[in-house]
């Protein structure tokens, strides 16, 4: 991963996140959620990953879960912690 930014401390600042973020996944097995992802996102990006392209029912279901719940946020569980 690589990027360019306009001073040394945005520099700093970004290569801290990213190496927080690559201990985090080396000690527990997978990164974490950006606080902005939404299930819209993770549908995305499942279908990009996905090798094969999805049957009709797979491809309805995706479709359906994304406009249903699609801009609910993945990183913000405290509305269920009260429930």
């Amino acid at each position: 991963m690589a990027a360019t930014f306009a001073t040394k401390r945005e520099a700093r600042d970004w290569s801290t996140a990213i190496e927080a973020q690559a201990n985090h996944v080396a000690a527990g097995g997978y990164a974490p959620v950006p606080k902005s992802a939404t299930v819209g996102d993770l549908i995305d990006k499942y279908v990009k990953t996905f090798t094969r392209t999805p049957g009709k029912s797979k491809d309805a279901t995706l479709a359906m879960l994304k406009r249903e719940i699609g801009e609910v946020k993945l990183g913000t569980d405290s509305e269920f912690r009260d429930a």
